[in-house]
C-alpha cells in the first residue's frame, strides 16, 4: 500500500524562504526540537505565534521551552493540557 511513496523532507528556513510566517503549528510526533532548530531563522525574524505539541517525550516538556526561549527571549511561554492523560500538552507561544 506504501511501497512507492516519497517524502520530501526540508528545513522550514529553505521552504518559506522570504515569506513572512505568522503562525506556525507542530505536533510532529517527537520531531518538534529539530523543527524548531531548523525553523530558527523564520522564529527570530518574524516572531510567529507558535503552537507546538510537547508531549512526546520527557525531555520534550522543558527542552522545547528552552530552546524557543533562547531564540526569542521576550516570547511568552504557556503550557496547556487539553486532556485527562499524558498526551495532548501543548506549548502556545506569542510574544
Amino acid at each position: 500500500m506504501f511501497e512507492n511513496v516519497i517524502i520530501y523532507l526540508g528545513c522550514l528556513n529553505v521552504f518559506l524562504g522570504e515569506v513572512d510566517a505568522t503562525f506556525i503549528k507542530m505536533d510532529i510526533e517527537g520531531a518538534e526540537k529539530n523543527a524548531i532548530l531548523g525553523a530558527a531563522h523564520i522564529i527570530k525574524k518574524n516572531k510567529p505565534k507558535l503552537v507546538i505539541c510537547i508531549y512526546h517525550s520527557d525531555g520534550d516538556m522543558m527542552n522545547i521551552q528552552l530552546v524557543i526561549h533562547e531564540m526569542v527571549p521576550e516570547y511568552k511561554l504557556y503550557v496547556r493540557h487539553h486532556s485527562n492523560s499524558y498526551p495532548e500538552t501543548v506549548l502556545y507561544v506569542t510574544t
